[in-house]
């Protein structure tokens, strides 16, 4: 069974959660293993200003944030690491299952602990590898005309063009956006 691409990947822009995977094993995708674009304000557009500093400034933001995201190859186990990673009881979890339910002797479950310790700090220092990896030999590698530009409008209404798009792709974009916002003002 062919899955569809978004059941095929994961995708995230923490660097810190696609650390964490790289560290478990999961691995990112051979084809667009990281998507890259540079993030603009539909409304800066519209009114011709960005801020900075808080000062207006006319035209569009000469630097606009770049977000970074991953693509990664899901497995069986991505969910649930993904979900761990997003947990804040995890070390409690452990401390209850090694104190209780293992019935083990208090010499043992010192030496788990230690054990326990020993893994985690190692995870760790894996985990900065891999994002140090991440955001050190990715980002800066990728060229200019591969990145992406973003117009967002709201969260569900935006415009994706490459950044190597001409000029009149961008302005037709643009032009499908103006429209969204006078349907939107209208009430349509």
């Amino acid at each position: 069974m062919i899955l569809p691409y978004s059941e095929e990947i994961l995708n995230t822009s923490n660097t810190k959660l696609a650390a964490a995977l790289m560290t478990f094993g999961l691995s990112l995708t051979k084809q667009n293993p990281i998507f890259c674009a540079l993030e603009y304000q539909y409304k800066d557009l519209k009114r011709g200003a960005y801020r900075r500093n808080g000062k207006d400034y006319p035209g569009k933001d000469p630097n606009p944030p770049e977000r970074i995201s991953f693509n990664f190859v899901r497995n069986d186990t991505a969910a649930a690491i993904a979900k761990a990673f997003e947990s804040h009881d995890s070390q409690d979890k452990f401390e209850a299952f090694i104190s209780g339910e293992l019935n083990l002797p208090a010499e043992a479950v010192a030496k788990l602990r230690d054990l326990h310790s020993a893994a985690l700090a190692q995870a760790c220092r894996e985990v900065q590898e891999a994002r140090e990896y991440l955001l050190d030999v990715i980002k800066p590698s990728m060229p200019r005309e591969a990145k992406w530009g973003v117009i967002r409008r709201s969260e569900t209404s935006y415009a994706l063009f490459p950044l190597a798009a001409s000029k009149e792709t961008v302005a037709k974009l643009i032009r499908k956006l103006d429209d969204d916002d006078r349907r939107d003002r209208n009430g349509q």
